[in-house]
């Protein structure tokens, strides 16, 4: 049950005589084993004046006076001389070191509970700039409504867009947040600075956005089913060299594919408004 004894064989004056009991109230005679139950000694402290106080210890070992001390005098005994001089020490170093470790554990613990707090209050307030992003975008995309606003400038928009605050995921890679796949909110955001380096862009649709796509940083260099209708691109012929481009949308008049140097394509992937397919056959 986790509890530790030791076992004692009874020392006492007289081997005829019943002279000592223990906590148990039994009484036990020279020669005796008996098991005792190893706890802690409980102080009691006083802070001002350093006094410690016990109702019971067991100090082993150590003589109360040689034959020369008037046993009536404690303050002169071996045993008070060990009690000030090494255990006093000892208990207080303890104390120390116990008042320490509890001090650290009590501010851990006020760290953890501060940055809980301020982690809700973070999650609040995205959820509630995600519910009014969505808003707006369901607004704008009103057939009633045809408005035109500035695209919105997000502070720490890395942490905000991708899940894990934009570390790796554990399948290898960083992930758009669910919310951030539609395209109706990508579409009010000023995306223009994002680094989609090992991202996984697969199957998103950006068309309307003013992200940037460098189709060699991405994650695998895998574009299969994105929509980048009208998206920014590196004007270099080279960036599409090993790309997989299935079933992908890419219409913007910057890029230069040469078809020959893709990774893999299909007969859904359409350049500037036409298949690869059709375009080869010409």
């Amino acid at each position: 049950q986790g509890k530790k004894y030791i076992r004692a064989i009874v020392y006492a004056y007289s081997s005829d005589t019943i002279r000592l009991q223990l906590s148990n109230c039994c009484n036990y005679k020279h020669g005796d084993y008996v098991w005792i139950e190893v706890s802690p000694v409980k102080w009691l402290i006083d802070e001002d004046t350093k006094l410690l106080i016990s109702k019971r210890g067991l100090v082993s070992g150590i003589r109360m006076c040689d034959e020369n001390t008037n046993y009536e005098d404690f303050n002169d005994s071996d045993v008070k001389k060990y009690l000030d001089n090494y255990m006093m020490k000892d208990l207080f170093q303890s104390e120390i070191y116990t008042y320490t470790q509890l001090d650290l554990m009590a501010e851990k613990k006020e760290v953890e509970e501060k940055q809980e707090e301020i982690k809700k209050e973070q999650i609040e307030k995205l959820m509630l700039a995600k519910q009014k992003l969505k808003e707006v975008a369901e607004l704008l995309n009103s057939p009633q409504l045809s408005l035109k606003i500035d695209k919105i400038k997000i502070d720490n928009l890395r942490n905000i867009i991708f899940k894990n605050n934009g570390e790796f995921t554990e399948k290898g890679y960083i992930e758009f947040d669910d919310f951030f796949k539609d395209n109706m909110i990508l579409r009010l955001i000023d995306l223009s600075d994002l680094d989609l380096s090992d991202v996984n862009i697969t199957n998103m649709n950006f068309s309307g956005t003013n992200i940037h796509i460098d189709p060699q940083t991405i994650y695998n260099k895998d574009m299969t089913g994105v929509n980048a209708t009208d998206v920014h691109f590196s004007p270099f012929l080279d960036k599409f060299d090993d790309v997989i481009l299935d079933g992908a949308i890419i219409n913007s008049s910057e890029i230069m594919i040469d078809v020959d140097k893709l990774k893999s394509y299909d007969e859904n992937t359409l350049i500037k408004g036409e298949t690869i397919t059709n375009q080869i056959n010409k």
